[in-house]
């Protein structure tokens, strides 16, 4: 009976092996398209499990457990990451999970409800591959004879002979182990080393500065941050109640933004820094280094509070916003017990409502108040019923990710055409507000839909809405200006003109140099001097070079070539430090 069972285990075992095998083999088929990379790949494939089958003749007999493991782990990795390309259009990024990996299930388990699914059967494919290729293995072993460790030294010399050829391929989990150990220091020694100068000087700078600064202002200041707003979708059909500011105020309809991923931006908007290429600013242990806004306002008497629609917790925003000088700190906390929370926040109504509530409490006192929303515009961009009371006529029909994302795009639009209309009555008269894009989001000009992939314009660029009485002219403009100019540009409405930043003053004509940076996939550093853009490949060691007057989609490189020379980055670095 014990035998009849264990036979069964092994048929049963060898089952799921062969038919997860060739479904691993038709999933790089597929993703190759049935080209010679395929090909190339199927070589490496069947040479990785010749070369375990060899380990396992001469190894010990002790020790083929753990060569079945390791084994059965390669495969099932690279299964999991190749249908991870599959389904993202991108390969798994290492950057982005290490630098996030506070954060990593808690958003694998938001964007792919029941994230634990998958956990537990990849557990089941790896048991299930363990235990059919350890008997493989032992089936080889006592075929071939050979039980003499004398021969494991021969076993060595064919693995590190085997490991160059391997290591070339396209396999899905040795690009992510190379890239995990890959760097171009060239080119990160040079920005971080303008990094943490531009931290340090200009901190000193702002903070003499600021000591003798006086300021007459009374006025209230409103930063409303939008998530996910592509610069490109600014139009009377998608973002109606954005685009109209122009005929109040001005609106900026290509603001680039510095960095990817929220908490960056954010950095970026508060902050007169350079985007960060590694660890964000607060993860980093910079933050307390840099004066920031908050702390400039809250110096010249300002009540400083920093609202969030979702968790405070997620990526530390809630310890970054208190220790770069805001008073107050808030979320679930300004919100009543019957408010429902969904996803990725409040709904953005609601929200803007128990916003605007909390702050009546401070009507006799100058405020800065940052809004940040990232609910309704958030990945995987889709509303689903807790949006269907509003009975709106969506922009776009069907279900591609793209018809999603201005659905999405144009609801949170319009929840901020509601937040405006309260906050006219109570604050327009004696209020400046700042509204803009935290970052943008891929529209696919590239076969792309994921912002921790490439660095194209479509990946950075946003756009700004100014509403304040001291605006002498309205209107739409499509000068480039990036996130690094509010800063400046808030400050100058308020008359203090001496600070200085990466950025520039929007009000004026100043031109500056643009740094905006992709930390994710394989790391990109872009500097844009308009009209030409730079964009460095740091893991490749490979310069794009554009011209966006006459190719804005980056279609048409002028150049791509190794990126021996660094002068355009540094000289875009100089005149941002000076």
């Amino acid at each position: 009976m014990t035998s009849n069972f264990n036979f069964l285990k092994k048929v049963f075992a060898a089952n799921i092996f062969i038919v997860c095998f060739f479904g691993y083999l038709s999933l790089y088929f597929l993703l190759y398209q049935g080209n010679y990379f395929f090909f190339f790949d199927l070589l490496k494939i069947i040479a990785i499990l010749f070369l375990f089958l060899v380990g396992a003749i001469f190894v010990p007999q002790r020790h083929i457990k753990y060569l079945a493991a390791l084994l059965a782990g390669f495969f099932v990795l690279d299964f999991a990451l190749l249908l991870f390309h599959l389904l993202r259009h991108a390969s798994f990024n290492w950057f982005y999970f290490w630098y996030n990996r506070q954060e990593a299930w808690q958003t694998i388990d938001l964007v792919f409800q029941g994230a634990w699914w998958y956990l537990l059967a990849a557990l089941f494919f790896i048991f299930t591959f363990f235990y059919f290729i350890k008997h493989l293995f032992v089936f080889f072993k006592n075929k071939f004879k050979l039980k003499s460790e004398k021969y494991f030294f021969l076993f060595l010399v064919i693995l590190l002979l085997s490991l160059s050829f391997i290591s070339t391929n396209n396999l899905e989990l040795v690009k992510v182990i190379k890239e995990a150990f890959s760097s171009n220091s060239e080119i990160v020694n040079l920005y971080q080393d303008y990094y943490q100068k531009i931290i340090k000087d200009y901190t000193v700078k702002n903070q003499r500065i600021l000591d003798n600064s006086i300021l007459n202002s009374e006025a209230n200041i409103f930063f409303l941050h939008l998530e996910s707003l592509n610069g490109e979708f600014l139009s009377s059909e998608i973002t109606p109640n954005f685009q109209g500011l122009e005929n109040k105020g001005l609106v900026f309809k290509n603001m680039q933004t510095n960095n990817v991923q929220t908490i960056r931006g954010e950095e970026n908007i508060l902050c007169p820094v350079l985007a960060s290429i590694d660890q964000d600013l607060h993860r980093s242990g910079l933050s307390s280094q840099a004066l920031c806004l908050p702390k400039v306002l809250k110096s010249l008497g300002y009540k400083t509070i920093f609202f969030k629609s979702h968790d405070l917790s997620f990526a530390d925003t809630g310890e970054f916003m208190k220790n770069i000088g805001f008073d107050e700190v808030h979320s679930s906390d300004i919100m009543s017990p019957e408010d429902q929370e969904l996803a990725w926040g409040y709904r953005e109504d609601l929200f803007y409502q128990r916003v605007l509530e909390y702050l009546k409490q401070y009507q006799d006192q100058k405020i800065f108040a940052y809004i940040a929303v990232s609910t309704t515009n958030h990945v995987p961009f889709v509303l689903g019923q807790n949006y269907q009371d509003l009975n709106l006529q969506l922009p776009s029909t069907g279900d591609s990710f793209l018809a999603r994302l201005k659905n999405t795009t144009f609801v949170q639009d319009y929840f901020f055409g509601n937040f405006l209309e309260r906050w006219q009555e109570k604050y327009q008269s004696n209020s400046h507000l700042f509204a803009f894009g935290d970052q943008a989001w891929p529209v696919g000009k590239h076969d792309n839909y994921y912002n921790e992939a490439y660095a194209y314009q479509e990946n950075f660029l946003s756009s700004l809405a100014v509403l304040s009485p001291e605006l002498k002219t309205f209107g739409l403009k499509e000068n480039y200006l990036s996130q690094n100019d509010i800063f400046l540009s808030i400050l100058s409405l308020l008359g203090l003109d001496s600070f200085q930043s990466p950025g520039k003053n929007i009000f004026t004509t100043d031109n500056k140099c643009i740094i905006a940076v992709q930390p994710y996939s394989r790391r990109y550093i872009t500097a844009i001097n308009y009209p030409e853009k730079y964009i460095y490949n740091i893991l490749d060691n490979i310069l794009e070079i554009y011209n966006l007057a006459d190719d804005p989609a980056e279609k048409n490189p002028l150049f791509v070539g190794t990126a021996d020379d660094l002068s355009y980055l540094e000289n875009c670095l100089e005149n941002i430090a000076n």
